[in-house]
């Protein structure tokens, strides 16, 4: 019942969102829109599926542990819907690791793992549909789910580690290039290094969450094979991604100091930045060149307001 809880207020969070995005960024590129679009229609469908459950369990079947014990829809909405939607984010993130870092093993690595867990959620829907019922479904379908769970907190855990690592590397290093310009105005430099401890802390926030989130899953599978804990976290997992992909998204969104009268909050979705050459020395001691992203810090002013943004190349690229 938890589950089913979290994850209907998961789904509020995600149409505020999506909403968000919808009205901020109608101009982002088409393939960020379709994916935004597809697991929006994904989540919405997972909802539809598990409300069904709910009335047919705790109403309709009221008093019925037969209809406790049911699957229902359950194998159809969380191990293949939710599998979906955590494969498709998952390997987003595997492409913009890639973009930022230039790391091609960590994006590959992500990418199988992404696959692994998502074709492995998709069996374990298929054999829990087959059998039926929650007594038999971790005692005859525990390879699926336990390489479905295990893929997926793997995934989760190398994402936050490399985008932890890897952004706040960007970020700062556009931030000592900017610094000199920067620090002319104490005001703006002061919310500069607030701007980017916040987008720091958001982008660790949100993976560590998810990958704590997937790791519970696992540990309560493990610990408890007899019992469904495991279920609370499980329905939560699909809908945790597509919520923080959405907020990693929706942080392109320009917020100006309230110093004067003005809109309080403006969207802006078009930026700048830099892709400069980077000279170092090799292991075999001759000089190599590789392009690195830096995002662009400016200030713009905005209704009478300072804004402090960070460049497009870092967001489009992120």
């Amino acid at each position: 019942l938890l589950g089913y809880l979290f994850n209907w207020g998961l789904y509020g969070a995600l149409v505020v969102q999506v909403y968000i995005y919808h009205i901020g960024f109608s101009n982002d590129r088409a393939a960020w829109k379709v994916l935004v679009g597809c697991i929006f229609v994904f989540e919405t469908a997972q909802t539809i599926l598990m409300t069904h459950d709910v009335f047919k369990t705790f109403a309709e079947g009221y008093g019925n542990l037969a209809a406790l014990n049911s699957t229902q829809l359950v194998w159809l909405a969380v191990p293949i819907l939710g599998g979906i939607v955590s494969c498709c984010v998952q390997i987003f993130y595997a492409y913009r690791i890639y973009v930022i870092s230039s790391s091609k093993v960590i994006a590959i690595v992500i990418t199988l793992l992404a696959l692994m867990q998502g074709s492995a959620a998709i069996a374990q829907g298929v054999e829990a549909a087959i059998i039926g019922n929650f007594t038999d479904l971790q005692a005859r379908a525990t390879m699926s789910c336990s390489v479905w769970l295990a893929g997926s907190a793997a995934c989760d855990v190398i994402i936050a580690a490399s985008m932890s690592y890897f952004v706040s590397g960007s970020i700062f290093a556009s931030f000592l290039v900017h610094s000199a310009d920067l620090s002319k105005n104490k005001s703006t430099f002061s919310h500069t290094q607030a701007l980017v401890t916040q987008i720091i802390r958001l982008i660790i926030e949100t993976g560590t969450f998810t990958a704590t989130i997937a790791i519970l899953d696992l540990v309560l599978f493990i610990a408890f094979p007899r019992n469904d804990y495991h279920t609370t976290p499980a329905f939560m997992l699909g809908k945790l991604h597509s919520n923080t992909l959405l907020v990693i998204f929706n942080s392109r969104l320009s917020v100006p100091s309230v110093r004067s009268p003005g809109p309080s909050l403006q969207f802006r979705s078009h930026y700048t930045a830099s892709r400069e050459q980077v000279r170092d020395i090799g292991e075999d001691g001759r000089q190599q060149k590789h392009a690195v992203f830096l995002p662009q810090i400016r200030q713009e002013s905005m209704s009478g307001g300072n804004t402090v943004r960070i460049g497009k190349e870092f967001w489009s690229n992120f």
